[in-house]
């Protein structure tokens, strides 16, 4: 334990670390920052990775950029709105757009428009289950609307306004394996499960050493059996998908590690989180190295260590 802690404590001394009970979260790079050009962003706020390819939305750019997972420029797409949410699903680009008439855009990843679907009040965030089916949150309403695979709304689901007084700002949703629906509601600081026909399950409670409520979160996606917030209080809080609590990273400023308010996450296939900082508009990778197992006990002093080189990075 003691070499742990010695490597430990070069690595912070030299870089981002964040340590809890369930492995290391250690900022890698940075991409893009603020501009209209390559790799620059204006306010990212939706991101969805696919076959190596990330995709983001740009809100105050109203286009899609889409790169290589190093960085790379690849592409833009244009929009005539202001781009929230965004899945990349069977080939398809899909895009919650906010204008005059909100919609959601189609495109194809070439970034030809095949359609584009109205009726949405804001819509916020978009995700797809295994028959095709499209899940859509709006912002305005406080609804989840599903759209069969002829793009028709054949559903409404009006769980959230049902237990929030009739008024929700729904803005992230996931979905897993069994169905479940994950979404976010910013206006009343709220993390719900539901299950595959809308019905409420859970809501997921923040410790009240991690502040004891959720601060207006801004999305939700889940990656194997946890489920990662972004949050306005500039951390991601990662749970379990039965509610509990595993841990959180990140924290306001502008320096590696530090968010402004992050809004999208997502993960390639070896695990590295991507996450979209708004008001910095850049995005951040961390990997997680999760290799080691420890006790309660090791827990605890990895815990009072993360304080202490905390206190020490101060200094430099």
């Amino acid at each position: 334990m003691k070499v742990i802690f010695f490597i430990i404590l070069v690595l912070s001394l030299t870089g981002v670390i964040f340590l809890n009970a369930y492995g290391e979260i250690i900022f890698s790079y940075t991409i893009g920052k603020e501009g209209t050009g390559i790799t620059e962003f204006r306010k990212p706020i939706g991101i969805h990775i696919d076959e190596e390819k990330i995709f983001v939305a740009e809100f105050q750019n109203r286009r899609i950029q889409i790169l290589d997972l190093d960085g790379s420029f690849e592409s833009f797409i244009d929009l005539d709105g202001r781009p929230h949410g965004i899945g990349v699903y069977r080939d398809r680009i899909y895009v919650a757009v906010w204008a005059e008439k909100s919609h959601v855009d189609i495109f194809d990843k070439n970034g030809e428009r095949l359609s584009k679907i109205f009726g949405f009040e804001r819509p916020g965030d978009i995700a797809m289950d295994d028959q095709g089916n499209i899940f859509v949150t709006e912002y305005d309403t406080g609804l989840i609307k599903v759209l069969d695979t002829n793009e028709n709304v054949v559903k409404r689901y009006d769980t959230l306004l049902a237990i929030s007084n009739n008024h929700s700002e729904l803005t992230g949703i996931t979905l897993d394996s069994s169905g479940n629906i994950y979404t976010s509601d910013y206006l009343n600081n709220k993390v719900v499960k539901l299950d595959s026909s809308g019905n409420f399950l859970m809501e997921y409670i923040v410790p009240v050493e991690e502040g004891g409520t959720f601060t207006m979160p801004t999305n939700v996606e889940i990656k194997d059996d946890e489920i990662f917030v972004t949050d306005i209080s500039n951390k991601i809080l990662v749970f379990r998908t039965n509610g509990d609590f595993l841990y959180s990273f990140g924290e306001s400023g502008k320096g590696d590690g530090q968010f402004s308010a992050p809004h999208g996450i997502s993960f390639d296939e070896s695990g590295n989180i991507y996450v979209n900082d708004y008001f910095n508009h850049r995005i951040q990778v961390f990997t997680v190295d999760d290799t080691f197992e420890k006790t309660d006990h090791e827990a605890s002093q990895m815990d009072w260590f993360s304080e202490l080189i905390n206190w020490i990075r101060s200094f430099f």
